[in-house]
Parts: structure tokens; sequence; C-alpha cells
């Protein structure tokens, strides 16, 4: 691999939605220098880390290199920011944030500059629009703080969305404060040390960047309060550079006064006057709270960069999957409508990609196509085995949805197998598992594998959810996780006909493919530590005929991001269908209690 010239870094915590944007922009850079792009996860706790490896997966397009580095342990963009720079190579940083997007020459621009002798150097910065287009101009020069709230003279700065920094002068001014609060005044109070140390921060209007504005009264309002806490404990950070810092009783007066004065003085309309009133009250409260002691003990001491600490292991791609989802798609002809039978299966893929381990797959084995998420952790077959009913029915014989299943079960295992899954789960194509299923297993690579004992009756309609407790695993076929070599293997591929099968795996195409009755019997397997399926019960294409009708419980928040479905409504009518019983299950306990009339 060249060396790279350039190591772009990307601090990101929780930006699943906005990654993959600025990375395909890193992708299609031109006249580009040889570049590594470091993508620092701090502590995601959606899709982020998916995303990332996905993309890397794919292809880095013009970039020589990508990894991501784990920086979990301490939440902070500064913090962040040390990690990338001590685990990247490059003599050249440069930094970006995942939920904007750089221009086509930012990269070439920024390696110009630091060629030309610029030891910083920052670019022009354009809105980024919600449609994704580039809009006005927001800053077309270096930035600078007044010399107000106490300071000397005015800061010059860099946004913390668009600058590239030379490694030494990054390590001459020790890099960003880790101890400062994890969010606001990161770009300015290195600012403040840059000035100190007379380096100048250069421009070049082709180190472009659109740049996402926050957008809400609640967040604009919740981003200013952050930045008033940062800037109160930046200016006891440099007392020499603000010698004089306003009063707490003058912070107070502010406080009142200069959010008037927004509505009074300002432009625009009434509510734009407003939403500027509510960001002022918002920082100079920060102000106060950060000036306080509580605050001063927090965030009072530095915490500059170290290379040796901070450096942590790039990931490029893992080895291997550490969990294998397998899931068996019913025949068309094995069902009454088939189109929810791929509506339930797209919700669940949707949710076991949502691990908070992302190195998974999912390996779906249907009669037809279904429609699924774009994800390269999905890999779809396609069987021409017989329906096992010529009746259009989803209640078939056991002895048909064994063999249908089993023999599904079995293309997968051979999927899985080639991709060297380290455990491997047959999963019903309507039920959801918990995130923390991946993990478990990244963490126990030789444990023998788990039985799910203990899991939760579900109803989608309802949105409600029943414990089930000690023989889970007798009900429900999404109940089991093997290590890879427990399991045989046929050496079939995928165009295997179901004889072939048959005498590949013997009675295990039935006992274990097939059923979930017996695997936990005949292998060493452990009851899994925690709840870890929802089985989903009351659909119409149900082989079982389980239901849940009768009384409930709620499905709180926790329990619907563990497991990917929707919460329960907190209104009385959502609330009285989550805990009361259907109007089947009343009808029923009324037609036992109440004699008939004769």
């Amino acid at each position: 691999m060249t060396h790279p010239g350039v190591s772009v870094i990307i601090c990101v915590r929780n930006g699943a939605q906005t990654l993959q944007r600025q990375l395909d922009a890193l992708a299609g850079q031109v006249d580009a220098p040889p570049f590594e792009v470091v993508i620092v996860d701090n502590g995601s706790t959606d899709e982020t880390a998916a995303i990332a490896y996905e993309w890397i997966r794919a292809g880095t397009g013009s970039a020589a290199d990508a990894f991501v580095v784990d920086a979990s342990e301490q939440p902070g963009i500064c913090f962040a920011r040390n990690v990338g720079a001590a685990s990247s190579s490059a003599d050249v940083l440069a930094y970006c944030d995942s939920d904007d997007v750089v221009g086509p020459h930012w990269v070439a621009a920024a390696a110009a500059s630091i060629a030309a002798g610029a030891a910083a150097v920052t670019g022009s910065i354009f809105e980024l629009t919600p449609s994704g287009s580039v809009g006005r101009v927001l800053f077309n020069g270096v930035d600078a703080l007044p010399p107000d709230a106490g300071a000397n003279e005015a800061v010059p700065f860099f946004r913390g969305c668009s600058f590239a920094i030379t490694r030494a002068t990054f390590d001459r001014v020790g890099g960003f404060d880790a101890g400062l609060p994890p969010y606001g005044s990161d770009d300015t109070e290195i600012g403040v040390r840059l000035a100190a140390a007379g380096i100048a921060i250069g421009f070049n209007e082709d180190m472009a960047v659109a740049y996402q504005l926050t957008r809400g009264w609640r967040n604009r309002t919740i981003r200013r309060y952050r930045a008033g806490i940062s800037h109160a404990v930046q200016w006891s950070r440099h007392p020499d550079y603000y010698p004089k810092p306003p009063t707490r009783i003058r912070r107070f007066g502010s406080m009142l006064i200069e959010p008037m004065r927004c509505v009074v003085q300002g432009r625009g309309r009434i509510p734009t006057r407003v939403l500027a009133a509510l960001e002022s009250a918002a920082f100079r409260l920060g102000t106060i709270r950060g000036g306080s002691r509580r605050y001063a003990q927090r965030y009072g001491r530095p915490r500059m960069a170290d290379r040796e600490l901070d450096q942590r292991p790039a990931r490029r791609l893992p080895p291997a999957p550490d969990l294998a989802l397998i899931a068996p798609v019913r025949h068309p002809l094995n069902s009454t409508d088939y189109s929810a039978v791929e509506k339930a299966l797209r919700h669940s893929v949707e949710a076991w990609l949502k691990q908070t381990n992302p190195n998974i797959v999912v390996i779906v084995v249907a009669s037809q196509r279904p429609t699924l998420p774009d994800d390269p952790r999905i890999t779809v077959v396609t069987v021409d085995f017989p329906p096992p009913s010529a009746e259009r029915t989803a209640r078939t014989g056991n002895a048909a949805v064994l063999r249908d299943k089993g023999s599904k079960n079995a293309i997968g295992l051979g999927v899985a197998k080639r991709l060297g899954a380290q455990h491997i789960m047959f999963a019903d194509a309507d039920d959801f598992v918990s995130r923390g299923l991946a993990s478990l297993c990244a963490r126990h690579p030789e444990h023998p594998g788990w039985t799910i004992t203990d899991g939760w009756r579900y109803n989608r309609a309802r949105r409600t959810i029943r414990a089930h407790r000690g023989d889970f695993h007798l009900q429900c076929g999404t109940s089991h996780i093997v290590r890879n070599d427990l399991l045989p293997d046929s050496g079939l591929g995928v165009d295997a006909s179901q004889t072939q099968l048959y005498e590949a795996y013997g009675d295990k195409l039935e006992r274990w493919m097939g059923s979930h009755m017996f695997i936990h019997d005949d292998l060493p397997l452990t009851a899994l530590p925690f709840a870890g399926a929802l089985y989903q019960v009351g659909t119409s294409n149900s082989q079982s005929g389980n239901a849940l009708s009768g009384q409930g419980r709620p499905i709180s928040r926790n329990l619907a991001t563990e497991f990917g479905v929707h919460a329960t409504s907190r209104t009385p009518w959502g609330l009285a269908r989550a805990v009361l019983p259907s109007r089947r299950a009343i009808a029923e306990r009324i037609r036992r209690i109440v004699p008939r009339r004769r």
C-alpha cells in the first residue's frame, strides 16, 4: 500500500443517517494525493460502524486506505480528534465531520496549501440544504472571535468541520484539549494556542465543504447552551488571554438584556427574532453554568493529546462474520398472503442488521427473490424446491414444513460456512432478535453456543408482548446459536436438490435444521443469560397457529430499541390494546362463564 500523504479524519457519534454521504464524497476526490480515511467511532449506538465497514468493503474509491478506530471510552469531539491523529500515519491531518459533504477538490486543496508552507489551513463553507444540494456561502475566510468577553484580541480559528494541520504543528500546540466539555469551543480553544505560538491559519477557497446547519428550535437552543458552558471553561483555561472575563452578575444581566435586544432590534420576522433570543439566552445561561464550581471541578484540568495513549488499532475489515443469521422463507404456495410474508421478512432483516456489533451476515433462502434493504451483509439465495403442499395454505403438515425449512436452512448453512461465520443462528423470517447477540459471539468465539430459553411472545398488531420463560426454545424456531464447526458441512453448492441434501445430512436435515426441538439436546449448548428473541405470533401466515390474544404488557422504548420493533403508543387507546385482552379473547371468556340460554 502507498504511504498516504494525507490522513482524512472523520469523528462520528451516531452518524448513521449522514456518514455514507460524506464517505462517498471522499471516495470521489479529484487529483488528490494518496490519502487514508480514518473513521473514529466515538461510542455510536446506531449503525455507524456497520455503514463504515460496508463502505470499506465496497471499495474506497480514490482513497488509498480506510479503517475504523474505536474511541468509545470518552465522549467528546476533542478526545475523538486526538485518537484519530494518534491512530493515523500521514504528516498532514485533514478533519471533516460526518454530517457534512466535502467538495471534490477538498483533499487536493488541503495538501497543496500545506505543501506551499501553511501550518494549518481551512476553506470555504457553504450551506448544505435539506435536499442535499449546496446552498449559500456561510464563511469565506479564516473566522475569528471578536475581542469581547474579556479577551485581549480577536481569536482567529478554523471551523472544526473543515481544516487541515501538519502533524508537527498539531504536536507542538498539544492537539485538542480532551478535558473540555464534550461539545463546543474545540476549534476556538485551539485557535488561542495557535495564536499564542505565532502560527497563522491559511485559507484555500478550493477546500470547500457543504455544512449542515443545526435545525429546529430545540436543537439550536441546546447547541448554544452547550457552547456557553464550553466558552466559560475556555475563559478559565486561558486567563492570560481572557484577563477580564464577564462576572457572574454581568452574565445574569446579559441573559435578560441580550434576548430582549434580539427581539426588539433584530432583523427578520418575529419567529426568527424569538429564536435568536432563545439562542442568546441559552448561550448566556450556559456561561453561568460553565463558570460554576461544579463545572470548574469537572473540567478544571486540560487533557492534551498524547500519541502513545491515544493510539488505537485500525479495524479495516473483520476477517469473518461473528454471527450468521439464516432465514428460510416459506414457499409462496405455503402462504395465504405472500406479500405479508415478504413484508414481515423485510422488517425482521432490517432489525437484525442493527446489531451493536455490525460484523454479521444475513442469509435469506427463498423460492423467489424478496425485496430487501441494499446492504452488502445480506446474501439472498433462490431455490427451486417443490412447494411443501399443493394446496395454498399456511397450515401444512409438520412433515412438509420440516422438509422445506430444513432444506433451505441447509443451503444457508453451506453459504455461512463458506463465509467463515463464527456462530450460526437459524432464525424464522418474521421474528426479532436481541441487538447484543453478535457482540456476545465476538466475546466468546470458542463457546459451543446458546439456547434461548427466555424470550417474548409478540403481537405486532396490538404492539404487546408477554414473557415466555424457561422453554422458549420449544415454542420458537429462532432460539439456537451454534458454533460453526458443530454443524455438519455437506460440501454441496446452492444448486443442490432436496434429495442430495437428504443424502448428505441424513436425519439432521429435519432434526437440526427443520426442527428446533432437538438441537439443544444433541449439542452442548448453554442457556442464553438474557431474553434473546421476540416470537411473533397471531399473523395470518402463522404455521403454528399460536396467538397472543389474552393480556399483554406494553413494549417499552428500551425493549423496542433492543429488538428493532415499535414501542407501544402511550395514548390511552394504545395502552389499552396492549394490556387488555383482545375482543376475541373477552368474547371467549364470556362464552365460558355465561351459560347458554336454552
